[in-house]
């Protein structure tokens, strides 16, 4: 949003088919429409890991304090005479680009934080896990599926007819797991779902503190532009003031100087304030994750945030998302631990088979059991991998608490700091800078004092004013990170 200041006043191919009897074909239509190629215990043999990146359902998250609001005198970019529009949530077109592209004025905190929750990309990717690992869960409990057998056997290579003497088997082979094999292949599919909905919660907190961290540099950079512009309007004034008493030969041309390089500066912080509230802006649309266009917020910076004590931080800890996955993590590493050990159990497979013996006109049945002899290959190996890991696992979860201890104590401290520091300028300078504006323009009204000593005071003010919001901007960046914490 922009704040156009009043003008300078200076410029600036196949074989033929063999012949199958009758009764091989009748078999085979029975046998084959229930025949599947699934994994007996889907994804959750460790071996094939369907991991797929980060993700928070419904999660986890807690309500996160209200930031503070905006200011009651808000300027308006010249001629925009176009009514606030409601916060809807946009409509994005296949491409991903949002389709409703008209400028959105007045954005309140709780509507953004709302929209980027409900449709933000990185949320919607981590609710899709969270399903795909719930299908997971589900898949792994099934047993695993037989295997159709048709085969012919012992035809001869003399003969006339290759098919006419053979032997035809018909039947179904089934694999049988031993051990707890199905119930540590559910567990791990049980542990990747906790994993996921950790991570969603974890990303849901990301995106909150994100937010929140925009708005509030982009409801700085608006009232900052606001205070600017009031500056510049001072330091003009103060050029007329001194360009007429140079004529009148009040005042020496090197006064007229120094009035003009501070008015130089002020544009110029003016200009790099405007193109920071522009940046802000878009900044937040980027956050919410909607991409619509931002012509302005709403809110109150001035609202009083109450700072929790460091020891209510540190004991809200262990709730918090990154260590709730990283938990999760080590949870199931060892699932898959359980895993790999019950895989050392080989399975063994039952076959059941119908024999036609056309040599001699006769039926008969084969049954069978098989197993995989493990000569080369023991399976400890991936057993002393599945240790490393769960060992890695629990280092990485307990170095993430520090971290995260010492990002809590951090944030606090200079949410504390920068509190203390904005309230004794809201409560000591602030009011004693205004009470000496409201002091020099009762004496400039009665004839005691010039317009240049109110203006000087009237600058003073401003620049109190400006010093107490960049303090106060520091303190509400803090408190966006401080929020995660709670």
């Amino acid at each position: 949003m922009k704040t156009t200041p009043r003008p300078l006043p200076r410029p600036l191919a196949r074989p033929a088919p063999a012949r199958v009897p009758a009764l091989l074909l009748a078999g085979l239509a029975l046998v084959l429409p229930s025949c599947s190629t699934a994994s007996p215990y889907g994804s959750a043999d460790p071996r094939s890991d369907p991991r797929s990146g980060t993700s928070s359902g419904p999660v986890a998250g807690q309500e996160t304090p209200a930031l503070p609001e905006p200011p009651v005198n808000r300027r308006r970019v010249p001629g925009d005479s176009a009514p606030p529009r409601a916060w809807l949530p946009s409509v994005s077109t296949p491409g991903g680009a949002p389709a409703d592209t008209t400028p959105i004025h007045d954005l309140t905190l709780e509507a953004a934080m709302a929209t980027a929750l409900e449709q933000h990309p990185r949320l919607a990717s981590s609710r899709a896990e969270l399903e795909a690992a719930a299908a997971r869960t589900e898949g792994a409990e099934r047993y695993p599926n037989p295997e159709a057998i048709v085969r012919t056997e012992n035809a001869p290579l003399g003969d006339h007819s290759f098919t006419g003497n053979a032997d035809y088997l018909l039947g179904l082979s089934q694999p049988i797991p031993l051990g707890d094999r199905l119930e540590a292949a559910r567990t791990v599919a049980e542990r990747e779902r906790d994993r996921a909905e950790a991570e969603h919660g974890a990303a849901a907190r990301d995106i909150r503190r994100a937010v929140r961290g925009a708005f509030a540099t982009a409801l700085y950079a608006q009232q900052a532009t606001q205070l600017r512009g009031d500056l510049l309007d001072v330091s003009q004034r103060q050029v007329e003031l001194i360009e007429a008493r140079v004529e009148a030969g009040d005042a020496v041309p090197a006064e007229l100087a120094r009035v003009g390089l501070a008015q130089v500066g002020d544009l110029s912080e003016f200009r790099r304030v405007e193109t920071l509230a522009e940046q802000a802006l878009l900044a937040l649309s980027v956050a919410i994750g909607d991409g619509a266009p931002i012509d302005s917020v709403s809110g109150d910076l001035t609202t009083a945030v109450d700072l929790p004590s460091l020891e209510q931080l540190l004991s809200a800890l262990d709730a918090n998302p990154e260590l709730v996955a990283a938990r999760a993590d080590t949870q199931l590493a060892r699932a898959r631990l359980e895993l790999e050990q019950e895989l050392l159990v080989p399975d063994v497979r039952f076959d059941l088979l119908y024999r036609r013996i056309e040599s001699e006109d006769e039926n008969s049945i084969d049954v069978g059991v098989s197993f995989p002899v493990k000569l080369f290959d023991d399976g400890r190996p991936r057993v002393r991998e599945q240790r490393a890991r769960v060992s890695r696992a629990e280092a990485l979860a307990r170095e993430r608490r520090v971290q995260l201890q010492g990002a809590a104590r951090d944030a606090h401290a200079r949410a504390r700091l920068a509190l203390d520091h904005w309230r004794q300028l809201e409560q000591e300078v602030l009011p004693r800078s205004e009470h000496l504006y409201r002091l020099v323009q009762a004496r400039h009204a009665a004839g005691d004092a010039t317009l240049g000593d109110e203006l000087e005071a009237r600058r003073l003010w401003v620049e109190s004013r400006l010093d107490a919001l960049q303090t106060l901007h520091t303190a509400l960046i803090a408190w966006a990170d401080l929020s995660a914490f709670l």
